[in-house]
């Protein structure tokens, strides 16, 4: 039983802190120069989260944006988002760099400003439901980044353990609140999704079986949950943004997977088809949406998939590694990325072949 812990942000340490309430007096803190020249990630932590929905109040299936509400929930996100952003962009640099002075210092880079983070104890206060939602995936992204320059860093041990021990905390009241406190749907949408790919990567950074465990617990009832076809009934329920949510969904769903499957992890047979016609019913609706539509009730809103702006089917690449099928669909917009993932997943599972599925007993 992972149990939940209280913790107390220090205001005195030496790093700035940011507190975004949600308003647009919260500024990104690339006003200052936590940015160097050496070093392009943004460090300034933030102090807390604190805003409501981005959706208008009388949407009842959530497919209704409140301009207003969107705007400040995009501001009090920013600077979290730039960070991911940033440290996803290096980690890929580091274990692409052939120079080994290079690598050692683009490892450290991201080390140093997820360290600061933990200093600071940084996403320790989460003020609101909305809140406690949308920092997993952030929380993801930060692990992934970390967990890709961990083997390559320069850091001695007991600047690790500052780094793991905030990693659990985090990863601790995440697993609290999901189990607890979080909305009945949010413990099985897209959302729990998101959670389970950030319990994944800090279980395994920080060597803790119980947060892997939760996360393929996750994982797997977001597989039984899905339709025949595939679909996911809760996305499907979203109207417009079904199709979004349904992509959504998937890269949580497919980036965890793959990523403890290359850690030893293994879905059942069953379990591994499963997963399979969630992806083969995301794919074949983003080249007919009207699929989606049907089920949905509504004509679909989704973002076009363009070069440069791929995150939406980036766990493509994983996808491909845990079943050797070749998706060819997005040949021409490759490289695949997603910050949230981890980066640049064409770079990172590039000829990759993962086993993810038990070996049949007897």
């Amino acid at each position: 039983m992972i149990v939940a812990k209280h913790w107390i942000l220090f205001g005195t340490l030496s790093v700035g802190l940011v507190s975004c309430v949600g308003l647009a007096s919260c500024v990104s803190s690339k006003s200052d120069q936590s940015k160097t020249a050496s070093c392009k990630i943004e460090t300034t932590p933030v102090a807390e989260l604190n805003y409501g929905s981005r959706y208008a109040k009388d949407s009842k299936n959530r497919s209704e944006i409140s301009g207003t509400n969107n705007e400040d929930v995009n501001t009090a996100l920013k600077p979290v988002d730039d960070l991911v952003q940033d440290m996803s962009r290096t980690a890929n640099a580091a274990l692409a760099e052939t120079s080994k002075s290079k690598r050692t210092a683009k490892a450290d880079c991201v080390f140093d400003a997820v360290y600061l983070w933990a200093q600071a104890d940084a996403l320790s206060n989460l003020n609101t439901v909305n809140a406690q939602l949308s920092s997993p995936s952030r929380l993801g992204g930060i692990a992934a980044a970390y967990r890709q320059i961990l083997p390559l860093a320069s850091k001695d041990e007991a600047a690790k353990r500052v780094v793991a021990d905030w990693f659990s905390r985090r990863a601790e009241a995440m697993v609290v609140f999901f189990d607890e406190q979080a909305p009945k749907k949010a413990t099985q949408n897209n959302l729990r999704a998101w959670a389970g790919f950030a319990a994944g990567e800090i279980g395994i950074v920080t060597g803790n079986s119980q947060l892997i465990t939760w996360a393929y617990d996750g994982n797997r009832k977001m597989i039984s949950s899905a339709n025949v076809d595939g679909s996911l009934p809760l996305e499907m329920a979203r109207g417009k943004f079904a199709l979004h949510y349904q992509l959504h969904a998937t890269s949580a769903l497919v980036g965890s997977i793959a990523s403890l499957c290359r850690e030893g992890y293994r879905l059942d047979a069953g379990e591994f088809a499963g997963l399979k016609k969630i992806a083969q019913f995301s794919l074949e609706a983003i080249s007919e949406p009207n699929r989606v539509a049907t089920l949905a009730g509504e004509d679909q809103k989704i973002d076009p998939i363009k070069a440069k702006k791929t995150s939406a089917i980036a766990w493509v690449e994983p996808y491909q590694a845990i079943t050797n099928e070749s998706v060819m669909q997005f040949q021409s917009v490759r490289p695949l990325a997603n910050s949230k993932l981890g980066g640049n997943m064409t770079q990172i599972y590039s000829g990759q072949s993962i086993n993810c599925v038990e070996p049949i007993s007897g």
